[in-house]
């Protein structure tokens, strides 16, 4: 009775320690593909970040070209009325 008993715990022991192998090395990958995405998010930060830096500075240099072009228009316009 108690070596079918031994050999039940047994067997089933066995079965939790693959259960757990197979759960430690499913974990391992889970963490590699949050770790993963975590970089990910952290690029596209990065990239958003750079891409609003990168618009600011066109507007400026758009918004000086406008007031540039604007004062063309008005020397030009100062000219034609003398003429």
């Amino acid at each position: 009775m108690l070596t079918v008993e031994q050999k039940q715990l047994g067997d089933g022991n066995t079965k939790l320690q693959d259960e757990n192998a197979r759960l430690e090395a499913e974990n391992k990958q889970l963490n590699a593909k949050i770790d993963q995405v975590i970089q990910n998010i952290q690029i596209n930060n990065l990239l958003k970040d750079i891409d609003i830096e990168d618009l600011k500075l066109l507007a400026k240099n758009n918004q000086q070209m406008n007031y540039a072009l604007e004062s063309l228009i008005t020397q030009w316009n100062h000219i034609d009325q003398r003429a």
